[in-house]
């Protein structure tokens, strides 16, 4: 899942956290370029010779060699314009990505985890000693005001969302503001109707009265794209009334 919900979750897939599957990519990609390095250091006049001669047998199939390069072109053009079949495939990956992703998983601002909780109280537009009150009610305490909420959530053996539900009294709204970072341009209009608390109906009317017409499974990028506008936006449009 996206960054903003798999830290503030703690997110884990077969014990392993997001930040440990990449730190594996990483170093495993790390020890193939390594390990590709080597193999053509060792192999360089064996590789040439070979190269050499798959170009002069390549030169020799013009017919093969045109429509092999024109068919990378193809796919090059249609990628960079996200056009079908490619915008499929793309598709399809965020789609896999966003279904770790349920509304209540949504973190009230972009990596919340990582501000001190007199920062998360100004963002939460919320009293700084409110939370410290209710906090203590739940039997928990900051070191200081200037304490990282995931700090403060190691601390109990809580993850960020489960502390963020203990501080949830102190009159923080469930609905997550409205923020840069929150990944709305891959969500559909029913995906950011659920994160603002909004019935997908109300959305859909919402964009109508601004003459964008929308279905609720209408990705918010295309949709912002094809009327000229950001997709925060569009996001803006659709939870206006909660933002007011």
């Amino acid at each position: 899942p996206p960054g903003r919900v798999a830290y503030w979750s703690e997110w884990t897939l077969f014990g392993l956290t997001k930040e440990q599957w990449q730190a594996v990519h990483t170093i495993f990609t790390f020890l193939f370029v390594v390990a590709a390095a080597l193999h053509v250091y060792f192999n360089w006049k064996v590789l040439v010779s070979y190269v050499k001669a798959k170009l002069d047998e390549g030169m020799k199939r013009g017919r093969e060699l045109a429509l092999s390069s024109g068919l990378a072109i193809i796919v090059l053009v249609v990628t960079l314009l996200n056009a079908p079949p490619a915008s499929y495939v793309i598709t399809l990956g965020e789609d896999i990505s966003n279904s770790w992703v349920a509304p209540q998983d949504e973190p009230p601002v972009p990596h919340a985890e990582l501000l001190t909780l007199e920062q998360f109280a100004q963002k939460a537009d919320v009293a700084f000693p409110t939370i410290l009150e209710r906090l203590r009610m739940n039997g928990l305490t900051a070191d200081s005001t200037t304490m990282l909420v995931k700090n403060l959530a190691a601390k109990y053996n809580l993850t960020p969302q489960q502390l963020y539900e203990k501080m949830r009294g102190a009159g923080i709204p469930k609905p997550a503001a409205i923020a840069e970072g929150g990944g709305y341009g891959r969500k559909t209009v029913a995906q950011i109707a659920g994160q603002f608390d909004v019935p997908v109906t109300e959305a859909l009317a919402r964009l109508q009265q601004h003459s964008i017409l929308a279905e609720a499974g209408s990705v918010i990028r295309d949709l912002a794209s094809e009327h000229n506008l950001s997709p925060i936006d569009l996001v803006k449009l659709i939870g206006e009334e909660k933002t007011q």
